[in-house]
């Protein structure tokens, strides 16, 4: 118990010089890095510059290409959207009715809405183009203008004549349109719909 007063003044002590010492190699290594920092920093600075491209970084040029991809990302966004199109179909909703039975008309269940791009289009007429097992595409009927559509999901039911040609099985359907944007002709072609044709003796 004699010897705890001196070894708490000897830790004391070690405190103390460790404080000092601390504090002079904190001051001697701050010194230091200032001086490399004021003597290499613009070199230091031109190399990161160069491996960055941080020199051109804000030219035209590369403003430009930025904006330039943007705009192609934009377009690309839309594109996968179906917002680049007049008419947009919405998928796993629209159908064609079954049974079908060849020489029946076929009747399709659409919901679609026109796309902010093509709100202001005029839809001229348009065609549904048939293709069956063999791979043999075939027109039907014409599809005179009905009402025109918003930009807010409609139902619509058409009707279609069936080729007389068409082979029964599996139909691919999809529907050839012409509108009228701002002055131009316009063709768009819809995404396709699946039925199946069945023969008569098939009921």
């Amino acid at each position: 118990m004699g010897d705890a007063p001196l070894t708490m003044t000897r830790l004391a002590g070690l405190v103390r010089d460790g404080l000092v010492i601390g504090g002079a190699v904190s001051t001697i290594l701050s010194a230091i890095a200032i001086v490399l920092w004021s003597g290499f920093s613009p070199r230091l600075w031109a190399m990161v510059g160069r491996e960055l491209g941080l020199a051109n970084l804000a030219t035209v040029e590369n403003v430009t290409r930025v904006q330039d991809g943007l705009q192609q990302l934009r377009a690309d966004v839309q594109r996968i959207a179906g917002e680049d199109r007049v008419l947009q179909i919405l998928p796993g909703r629209s159908f064609v009715r079954e049974p079908v039975y060849v020489g029946d008309t076929a009747t399709g269940v659409f919901f679609m809405r026109r796309t902010e791009a093509g709100a202001s289009c005029i839809y001229i007429q348009g065609i549904a183009v048939f293709e069956d097992e063999t791979g043999a595409r075939l027109s039907g009927s014409m599809l005179p203008p009905q009402r025109q559509l918003t930009t807010e999901t409609s139902r619509m039911i058409i009707e279609f004549d069936l080729p007389a040609a068409l082979q029964p099985g599996r139909i691919v359907m999809h529907m050839e349109l012409q509108y009228r944007c701002a002055g131009a002709v316009r063709f768009e072609r819809t995404d396709p719909l699946i039925f199946r044709l069945l023969e008569r003796e098939e009921q």
